[in-house]
This record gives structure tokens, sequence and C-alpha cells, in this order.
């Protein structure tokens, strides 16, 4: 609720877990507990 403008106004939460999930990803398929399936980088498929 409020004001639009005021909704407008107040800044937009981001996802800051994201960096430390990405790095996460490319950890595990780097020391092999995860195999990406489809994909590059921090995208796509992985298996356990």
């Amino acid at each position: 609720p409020g004001s639009p403008q005021k909704r407008a106004a107040s800044p937009r939460k981001s996802n800051v877990l994201a960096p430390h999930v990405r790095r996460a990803l490319r950890n595990g398929v780097a020391s092999g507990a995860l195999k990406q399936v489809t994909g590059t980088g921090a995208s796509g498929r992985f298996r356990v």
C-alpha cells in the first residue's frame, strides 16, 4: 500500500543469495559432486 509515488521510489529487493548459489553450483561441478547435464556456467540442469 501507499501512494504510487512512494512505491516507485522504494528500491526493489534484489536476490542477494544469487552470487553464492552460482558459485556453489560451479564449485560443485568442478569438484565432481554435481554433473552439469545442460547449459553452461551456473545456468542449465544439474544432477547429483
